[in-house]
């Protein structure tokens, strides 16, 4: 959701003429962009010489594309896990800012560690002269909080400060948390960013220090050169396609996952084309603005009113981010016209293999949480009802690792209903069933057909569509050939195999014998799915004179190795393999007693009644009449 102030909202909903001006920003990462970085810190090195580190923490992790925004993955080291920091991963919420895991070589996201009670202080060197008016880093806080950094460039102090977010009074939704930005403006380098990007400077290394943390160590997730470029002057279109829900067409209403996208474009009249494609073999000039996959796109729009906290030359304004979206494709036209597609923070997530995981008896959100956290994303959040009854917790759930985490996350969404979109924030948002439908929750606005006061009308049409969706049942088929053809019609369906047996009562059964109790049978006939197994699935029904008895488990027996037996109730063939291991080995030490669970009686509507097991019993129930012939 935009976020705004009372007084823009009240221009919005108050004025018949409003002034607004559209903008944008390209954000270039210049570790993605330029190769054979040289990077050198500190490694820990064990007293053998060991570098036990190095593979679980390496340095290089820091320049990799597609870094955490902030905090909150905290990998477990000896004497560095708090008491208490550990919470339940299959709980729908996680009431910590950040989640502990066991790091390994194999995991997906990495970050870099420093000697315990160490400073930080480390160097980027590149292998020719990049642009910057904007440096990001990063630190893991689940580790420490240094109490001061300083950033240089080509040897120089750029500007040093401390990191006023301690993690005892981080914010639970700061999905910035640690994060040290210093913009130039033009004359210094300054943590306040400017209302408009400044010409970069050139630099070909930069360093970053941060003080020691007594018997600590220091996280860097991420330390990053950016040039940031207004590319405002030259849009000739701006469109965003936000989808948050599903369509008219689809039976449900929620479980769809969507991502926005944004077609941007741009002119470049120039003889020389000042808007023109990267690579990597290019020297940078800060006259050009390059096209590349995956730079960032930052777009924006300016209302303008009386009042508001930024000022530009047509007056004072305040900004409204559009999200952040990711550069995938563009197309230059023969007369200088650029056409962008970009998506959101869904791109990154849909150019990622989902590593191998696998949760048992997790909740939904926590598979979420833990797939994301698996490959370093941290901008997201699940949004729950205060008494939270709709995501599902299977028994078993893993992973396809030939699939993305996008298309993982898409079924789970849909299998637990649950909505995901990223917001203009640049979150992923998940909302559950019981949030969307919470009645309770305060509207963030209102829609009227007619004017409220001063608040006029902000309706301009509506359709309604009807559609019965209750009781709608989608069947998915494939059509099958019919024609002459084919030499041979097909059914249009066919059913599976099935069973049926025949069983003898072995034991009365009384009206009284409810749910609970059981039934005694055996076999008067075989079929050849397996040899002595009459009743092909665990649960079902039974058929006994003209009453209908639903079961739910037959009833086993196994000998222990004491030669004791123990009976036990199988529900599917898991329990039977369980309790085959359970058994000492021998065809005679295990097998079925002839019992089967009775659920129900009477079902569907049929009579609960007597049944007798002998033909003497059957007998003995009738009552006897002397009749006299006269």
């Amino acid at each position: 959701m935009i976020s705004s102030s009372t007084n823009a909202k009240t221009i919005l909903e108050n004025s018949t003429n409003i002034s607004t001006k559209i903008g944008c920003t390209f954000e270039y990462n210049m570790n993605t962009l330029v190769d054979n970085i040289t990077i050198s810190g500190t490694d820990i090195v064990a007293e053998n010489g060991a570098k036990p580190f190095k593979k679980l923490f390496p340095a290089d992790a820091i320049i990799k594309s597609n870094r955490p925004l902030g905090a909150g993955i905290k990998y477990a080291i000896t004497g560095d896990v708090a008491t208490n920091s550990y919470r339940n991963p299959k709980s729908i919420t996680y009431p910590m800012t950040f989640r502990t895991y066991y790091p390994g070589v194999d995991t997906t996201y990495k970050y870099y560690l420093t000697a315990k009670s160490t400073a930080a202080d480390i160097t980027l060197t590149y292998p020719k002269t990049i642009l910057t008016n904007k440096i990001i880093a990063r630190f893991e806080l689940s580790h420490s909080t240094p109490s001061t950094w300083t950033i240089y460039g080509n040897g120089t102090q750029l500007a040093t400060g401390s990191i006023t977010e301690t993690f005892a009074t981080l914010p639970a939704k700061n999905y910035n948390a640690g994060t040290v930005t210093i913009h130039y403006n033009g004359t210094s380098w300054t943590t306040t960013e400017p209302s408009t990007p400044s010409a970069p400077v050139s630099l070909t290394s930069i360093r970053l220090t941060a003080s020691a943390v007594a018997d600590k160590y220091i996280g860097i997730i991420e330390f990053s050169p950016r040039w940031v470029v207004d590319v405002s002057d030259r849009i000739s279109l701006l469109g965003i396609s936000k989808e948050s829900s599903t369509g008219a067409d689809d039976i449900l209403p929620i479980g769809k996952v969507s991502a926005n996208s944004l077609s941007l474009g741009l002119i470049s009249y120039e003889d020389s084309r000042t808007v023109q494609s990267f690579d990597k073999t290019f020297t940078f000039d800060a006259s050009k603005i390059y096209l590349y996959k995956q730079i960032q796109i930052k777009p924006y729009v300016k209302l303008y009113f009386t009042g508001a906290a930024l000022t530009d030359s047509n007056g004072q304004y305040e900004k409204f981010n559009q999200g952040v979206f990711y550069c995938d494709s563009w197309s230059t036209g023969e007369y200088g016209d650029i056409d962008i597609t970009a998506l959101d923070s869904a791109k990154l997530l849909q150019d990622t293999l989902c590593p191998s995981l696998i949760c048992e008896e997790y909740s939904v959100p926590g598979i979420l949480r833990r797939i994301l956290d698996s490959i370093g994303f941290t901008n997201y959040n699940v949004n729950t009802a205060a008494a939270e009854s709709s995501p599902l917790s299977p028994k078993f759930w893993w992973s396809d690792d030939s699939k993305t985490v996008w298309q993982a996350i898409q079924e789970l969404c849909r299998d637990a209903q649950i909505t995901a979109v990223v917001d203009e924030n640049n979150v992923l948002q998940f909302y559950t069933r019981d949030y969307l439908f919470n009645t309770s929750r305060t509207a963030d606005w209102s829609f009227r057909l007619n004017a409220n006061g001063s608040a006029l009308s902000n309706i301009m049409s509506l359709s309604k569509t009807d559609l019965a969706s209750a009781n709608q049942i989608k069947i998915l088929w494939n059509s099958v050939t019919t024609n002459e053809y084919a030499g041979q019609a097909q059914p249009l369906w066919q059913g599976g195999k099935g069973w049926m047996a025949a069983l003898s009562l072995d034991q009365n059964l009384y009206t009284s014998d409810l749910v609970g109790a059981f039934i005694k049978l055996s076999s008067i006939t075989t079929n050849d799915y397996e040899a002595g197994k009459v009743i092909d699935e665990y649960s079902g029904y039974l058929v006994i004179d003209s009453e209908i008895i639903e079961y739910d488990g037959i009833e086993y027996f196994y000998k222990t190795a004491d030669g004791s037996t123990v009976n036990v109730i199988v529900e599917n063939n898991a329990d039977v393999l369980k309790f085959l291991g359970l058994g000492v080995v021998g065809s005679d030490k295990t097998g079925r007693t002839g019992r089967v669970r009775i659920k129900t009686r009477g079902a569907f509507g049929t009579t609960i009644a007597n049944h007798y097991a002998a033909a003497q019993d059957i007998v003995d129930s009738w009552s006897g009449y002397e009749v006299s012939w006269v």
